[in-house]
């Protein structure tokens, strides 16, 4: 009889453990079709919400994977790139032969290039490919990522190195190829920021150097103005006024001047690095392939 009892027992915790699981298939069906709806009708907010559900609800780790992937998409959808390193960063994924490891690689990189963190970029390039067979179809794509992190750190040579690399098994697409490297015959003249701060000890000398000669020209004769107008104070006996007014006035113009100079660096060479990165990417999608 005990026999009995416990049989029944085992059975109908087994049904019941079963009948609790496919509730729970069911409801995270329900969940992915919610949170694509509402990724299709832009409500991105409700999908974040709907996919992070599925995460905290589903056990199986291939589901939870998906789930923050899907957020991560979301997220790269609206431009939140610190977002999109924070999910993928929660992926733990160490066989290279899973189809989800390069993926995740190339996204992670490209979020962190978004945020302007190169040299993490090419860092987790060099971390993830290093795992991959030479033969891997998402290594194009990483070392012309890779390419990019370098142009962005004026860092030409590792980029064509990278390019190289990116277009080596690829013959179909040599003209292209060539075309890429014969940008980097003329690549940007860098900068240097803190050359062009100390530079303009020198009033306006560091605008000059940044190619602003007008504008240092002028920051010079702001300079020459306060200093002369401090001399003549002094000399006609307006200590004062001389100090005060002078000297107050040629420190804010040197120093305004010298910032000014360091910033004109850093805009010049931002400028100039994604004009010839946006050459470079418009030749990969638009150039021609023979």
């Amino acid at each position: 009889m005990h026999s009995l009892t416990n049989k029944s027992y085992l059975i109908c915790i087994f049904l019941s453990a079963t009948f609790l699981t496919n509730v729970k298939a069911a409801e995270i069906s329900d969940l992915w079709h919610k949170a694509d709806s509402l990724y299709k009708v832009r409500d991105y907010i409700g999908s974040i919400v709907e996919y992070e559900r599925i995460v905290f609800l589903s056990k199986n780790i291939g589901t939870t994977q998906k789930a923050i992937f899907k957020k991560a998409e979301v997220y790269k959808h609206i431009g939140n790139y610190p977002k999109v390193e924070e999910e993928l960063m929660r992926i733990g994924i160490r066989d290279p032969k899973d189809s989800l490891f390069a993926t995740k690689a190339y996204e992670l990189a490209f979020a962190q290039y978004m945020k302007e963190n190169y040299r993490d970029a090419e860092n987790t390039i060099e971390t993830y490919s290093a795992l991959l067979e030479t033969s891997h179809p998402k290594l194009k794509s990483l070392y012309t990522l890779k390419a990019l992190c370098h142009n962005q750190l004026f860092e030409f040579k590792e980029a064509k190195e990278c390019l190289t690399k990116s277009f080596r098994e690829v013959a179909s697409e040599k003209s292209k190829y060539l075309n890429i490297l014969a940008f980097y015959k003329d690549t940007p003249k860098y900068k240097d920021p803190e050359k062009a701060r100390h530079l303009s000890i020198l009033p306006g000398l560091g605008q000059a150097y940044c190619g602003k000669i007008f504008e240092g020209g002028i920051s010079f004769l702001l300079n020459a103005s306060a200093l002369s107008f401090g001399a003549w104070q002094v000399y006609t006996e307006y200590y004062f006024t001389g100090y005060v007014v002078g000297v107050t006035l040629l420190q804010k113009f040197h120093s305004g001047g010298q910032h000014r100079a360091e910033t004109l660096a850093k805009e010049r060479n931002r400028k100039e690095i994604i004009r010839f990165n946006t050459k470079i990417t418009s030749e990969l999608i638009e150039g021609p392939c023979p």
